[in-house]
């Protein structure tokens, strides 16, 4: 699930459920979810999702940050290999260091960012 969230683009669809259920489990979430849960949707809602184990649906997870963009289900596919088309088809050069200096921030342990 977290290797899905921290895509450079994350579509889920509507009726995506996203749960981390670690602590339903009896294990404390101490992997990467608890580092990236809070940069993406903030603090307070990655403690709401990820101490209750309560799903996240598609359009929910868009709206709180924690996924690029929610579509309809059957148009999952078809997003997905649009924009992975247009990203082939751009500027090389341009979208490493773009992505570069977005992820500077997280790979120097901030969480502020």
């Amino acid at each position: 699930m977290v290797v899905g969230i921290l895509a450079d683009i994350s579509i889920a669809g509507k009726r995506t459920k996203i749960v981390d259920g670690h602590p339903r489990l009896g294990v404390a979430v101490g992997d990467v979810a608890a580092i990236v849960w809070p940069l993406l949707c903030s603090t307070a809602k990655a403690k709401y999702y990820l101490l209750t184990c309560k799903p996240v649906s598609g359009e929910e997870a868009e709206r709180i940050g924690l996924v690029s963009l929610c579509v309809e289900d059957e148009e999952l596919q078809e997003t997905a290999l649009g924009i992975a088309t247009d990203l082939a088809n751009g500027s090389q050069s341009a979208i490493r260091w773009t992505k570069y200096s977005l992820n500077n921030g997280l790979r120097r342990g901030r969480t502020d960012i």
